[in-house]
């Protein structure tokens, strides 16, 4: 899978677009690579817990998840990332490009209502890379959403999608996930590998920007 990586601005966000050959969920138009676009602060090194990163106007925490290393300071290691857009930043990207493309209002309309019926809670990216090319396929991992008081609003399978070649740090892999409840900020995102001991590997916070 190659990709094509540039930017633009929508109402104040840095949007970064990139043209992916394989996109996982049922978006088919040619705006879907827009929303299949990976930005860098994913991709760059491993994030450490309880560091900040503000991505699409949210502000993503990790609370646990940090690879354990003698060498952490160097932020190398595989790598496990999520970023958020909410529903009214996806009705904006669709007026944004139905608008540089000339869209037909039936068109624009039919993109919003599949996003509302299929993603009332918005769209989590996620971003992991392995050493192993097996543990990078997404069919090992689910996502719980869960309230700003830790109750579980919706539980989400991955589905099988096998990972693309090495790039620095170890097999790569990334997909959108429609968030099939709605939700309301803060939340906690918990992304969970079947193949792991742990109840949970992985949680991140949502949450507006301070």
């Amino acid at each position: 899978m190659k990709k094509t990586v540039s930017e633009f601005t929508v109402g104040g966000l840095r949007i970064v677009c990139c043209l992916i050959i394989v996109v996982t969920g049922f978006v088919d138009t040619a705006w879907s690579q827009v929303m299949s676009g990976i930005d860098p602060e994913l991709t760059e090194k491993p994030w450490l817990d309880n560091t900040r990163h503000r991505i699409n106007g949210h502000d993503i925490i990790m609370v646990f998840g940090e690879y354990p290393t003698n060498y952490r300071h160097l932020n190398f290691g595989p790598i496990t990332t999520i970023s958020y857009r909410s529903p009214e930043q996806i009705n904006i990207m669709i007026d944004s490009i139905a608008d540089a493309e000339d869209w037909q209002e039936d068109k624009i309309a039919a993109e919003k209502e599949k996003y509302e019926a299929q993603a009332p809670g918005g769209i989590l990216n996620i971003y992991i890379t392995r050493y192993k090319e097996d543990r990078a396929n997404f069919k090992w991992y689910f996502v719980i959403i869960r309230d700003e008081e830790d109750q579980e609003v919706t539980e989400i399978e991955l589905d099988y999608q096998a990972p693309e070649l090495p790039e620095g740090n170890g097999w790569w892999n990334y997909t959108e996930v429609m968030v099939d409840k709605p939700v309301e900020l803060p939340f906690y995102v918990y992304l969970n590998d079947k193949q792991s001991s742990h109840l949970s590997d992985f949680k991140f916070l949502v949450e507006k920007p301070d």
